[in-house]
């Protein structure tokens, strides 16, 4: 992921040495979730705010989890980068507010 003159970019890149840019994308086990939830928010993706981003990027994250996981802190990890933004790692303190976030809005696991 990165961010220059044109814009934010994510790319997926394969060991082949294929890669494709998108909007928002998961890999890994149990990704299909978190891609199908992208996918019904990409309209949304282009013109949302930071706030809005991250949101998202938890709910898809959230909608991986087996029926008796949940996110914490401790399995959720957060960065950004953007305009006038160099990346960040987001500390678990800053994870905290998310992780409550998904509580107060009763999405749990799954």
């Amino acid at each position: 992921a990165g961010y220059d003159s044109k814009g934010a970019h994510i790319y997926q890149t394969c060991p082949s040495g294929n890669y494709w840019e998108f909007l928002g994308v998961a890999i890994g086990a149990r990704s299909q979730s978190a891609k199908t939830y992208l996918e019904r928010h990409r309209e949304a993706i282009p013109t949302a705010d930071r706030e809005s981003l991250l949101r998202m990027a938890v709910e898809a994250l959230n909608s991986c989890c087996a029926d008796d996981e949940s996110l914490t802190v401790d399995n959720l990890a957060l960065s950004v980068v953007g305009e006038g933004e160099d990346f960040h790692l987001f500390t678990p303190e800053e994870v905290a507010p998310w992780v409550e976030g998904l509580e107060a809005r009763g999405a749990g696991a799954g």
